[in-house]
């Protein structure tokens, strides 16, 4: 063979070579790309399952911490994570963190941790506007029998100190509680703190609420039905409320909030019939007070389809009365001083109420649906029914931090805080 033959060959074997050379790094490459793609999917499939366990965790701990119960677990919280994500015999997903900040209530640690962006098996920082309310924190993980779910290059995705808690998969989530703020109100009757404490026993007694189809009770899987009332109200059962103050024996017009004289209870709303309160701190709210024995004209239909179709009311609860009111109430304000159609309501807070029955003109009246009897007669005006609690998602006055003027009377609030 010629040396001219044998370096075409060359050649020609070094092309084939370089071609295999390079269909074996695009292979490789193809390859890598391909496991990349499956780990980072992976990653993002787990990533979902945690941070949905953690949102549903958070919330329904808020909810437990709201009624009192803040401790871990609460209410069967491990059931509720593992409802929210997918496990086997390798994988589960657990809670790795509960804790608790500006509450005392309940055994929950202290939360302890530094809020971050970029670290995200840690919460985002609180929302300004919510930083002043009691919360929870949740992380859940995901655990496949303590080996890594995250593969080692990628295992600085939860941006964690450099151990082997890195290879696994968190999420936080964080909820806060309060309670409604005073805002606006669909009935036009207001109700004393007094009257709130009597026939609530201090906010320990309330009845089941509605559930299903309205009237909500009596049904199949409702509650019962309360028993009737008695003279004077016992808490638990169907209360009669009397709005004219000199007829209520049990809440008379007093510091502690009575029926304003000539206001009767009714507060003074638009030709819609909601009422609107005002402020100018952005927490003590006022109502304008309506003067006369009857209810507005434009309450009267909006009553009648509350009471014979629902919904559960919101009941603004005043705790001073003053002409002309605004800003806080101090230990030097006379909360009798309050008189006529200037007169304002303080109002404490919220609470709901069931309204079953009601007389508020001289011939405007909607039997009990417990003792089907109109609750009071003659010139008397009041409203029968009970007081239910419950957590509110959306209330439309906002929420702030429970105090002792305003432990939320039956209600509170739960919000996702980050």
């Amino acid at each position: 063979m010629t040396s001219e033959k044998l370096t075409v060959r060359r050649r020609d074997e070094r092309g084939a070579v370089g071609a295999l050379v390079g269909l074996l790094f695009g292979a490789f490459v193809v390859t890598g790309l391909l496991a990349w793609s499956a780990d980072v999917g992976q990653v993002m499939w787990e990533r979902r399952q945690t941070q949905n366990a953690a949102d549903a965790a958070a919330l329904a701990l808020a909810q437990s911490c709201a009624k009192n119960n803040c401790v871990a677990g609460a209410d069967n919280l491990p059931a509720l994570v593992n409802a929210n994500t997918v496990n086997n015999a390798l994988r589960t997903h657990t809670l790795e963190r509960q804790c608790k900040r500006n509450t005392s209530i309940g055994s929950l640690p202290q939360c302890t941790s530094t809020p971050s962006i970029t670290a995200l098996r840690e919460c985002p920082p609180m929302p300004s506007t919510l930083s002043t309310l009691p919360y929870v924190e949740v992380r859940v993980g995901a655990n496949e029998g303590g080996l890594g779910i995250i593969p080692n290059p990628f295992s600085r995705v939860n941006n964690s100190p450099a151990d082997d808690s890195t290879q696994q998969v968190y999420s936080c989530s964080r909820a806060a509680w309060g309670v409604p703020a005073a805002n606006s109100f669909l009935a036009p009757i207001a109700i004393s703190t007094c009257e709130w404490r009597t026939y609530s026993a201090g906010g320990t007694t309330y009845h089941p609420a509605p559930t299903g189809a309205w009237p909500g009770y009596g049904g199949a899987g409702q509650p019962p039905w309360p028993l009737g009332p008695t003279n004077p109200n016992t808490a638990g059962r169907e209360v009669v409320i009397t709005l004219h103050g000199s007829g209520d024996s049990s809440c008379p017009s007093g510091p502690s909030g009575g029926d304003v004289p000539g206001g009767f209870g009714y507060l003074d709303s638009t030709g819609s019939c909601n009422v609107t309160t005002s402020t100018t701190n952005g927490t003590d709210y006022w109502a304008p007070v309506s003067t006369g024995s009857s209810a507005p004209n434009s309450c009267r239909s909006v009553l009648a389809d509350v009471r014979d179709n629902g919904p559960v009311i919101d009941l603004p609860v005043y705790d001073c009365i003053v002409n002309n009111g605004s800003g806080a109430v101090t230990p030097s304000t006379s909360c009798l001083s309050g008189n006529g159609s200037s007169a304002r309501y303080h109002l404490a807070g919220v609470a709901r109420f069931y309204l079953s029955g009601y007389k508020i003109t001289g011939s405007e009246s909607r039997p009990s649906r417990v003792t089907g009897s109109v609750p009071c007669s003659g010139s008397a005006r009041c409203i029968s029914g009970w007081f239910v609690s419950g957590v509110l998602s959306n209330p439309t006055g906002g929420v702030v931090a429970p105090t002792p003027s305003n432990p939320g009377f039956g209600l509170s609030v739960v919000v996702p805080a980050g």
